[in-house]
């Protein structure tokens, strides 16, 4: 079975920038969520996140708040949309 990949545009409010990262459809949002952090801390040094901080990932379309049990493919959400991590 080949794995699908879509690319997803995420707005990273902290830091007032937009990145396109490519993300396995059935990936549950909160393990892409803990990568995008982890490539944003990576990719911007300076950046740290602070102890006991949530992080929300939010589809910028509804404003809704996406559950993290979840995968991008039970959500709804395809190819191009947009997302916001706060």
């Amino acid at each position: 079975m080949m794995v699908k990949n879509i690319s997803l545009n995420v707005e990273i409010v902290s830091l007032n920038i937009q990145h396109n990262f490519l993300i396995p459809e059935e990936m549950n949002v909160d393990t892409a969520m803990s990568l995008i952090v982890k490539t944003v801390s990576d990719e911007y040094p300076g950046v740290k996140r602070a102890p006991g901080h949530m992080n929300l990932l939010l589809h910028a379309g509804s404003g809704k708040i996406l559950d993290t049990k979840c995968s991008f493919k039970q959500l709804g959400i395809s190819q191009g949309e947009r997302l916001i991590l706060m």
